[in-house]
């Protein structure tokens, strides 16, 4: 589809090649949804799944309609598991920020 879904793993790389000096970069394990214990965990968690649910449509949408040529329809009554998943917290899933 003609962009890199991992872009921003070179930001460190972009940033040291316009002449940056000492940049660092810090990874974080943030979970997937409010399932992880502590409270600022389980905020992080809640502040992520709300993202992933916000954007859950319009990534999905594109993707499986342009490339894996599913029917606008097909792909909600996907989403509907997906968004199901997201807010189940049984699921322990952490995403690299």
């Amino acid at each position: 589809m003609g962009r890199d879904p991992l872009s921003a793993v070179n930001c460190q790389r972009w940033m040291e090649e316009a002449g940056f000096v000492n940049v660092t970069e810090k990874k974080f394990a943030v979970p997937a949804n409010p399932w992880a214990r502590g409270s600022e965990q389980k905020v992080r968690g809640v502040m992520m799944m709300t993202n992933l649910l916000e954007v859950a449509q319009g990534i999905t949408m594109n993707v499986f309609t342009k490339v894996h040529g599913w029917s606008p329809e097909e792909v909600e009554v996907f989403l509907v598991d997906i968004r199901a998943g997201l807010k189940d917290r049984k699921l322990h899933g952490y995403v690299p920020a």
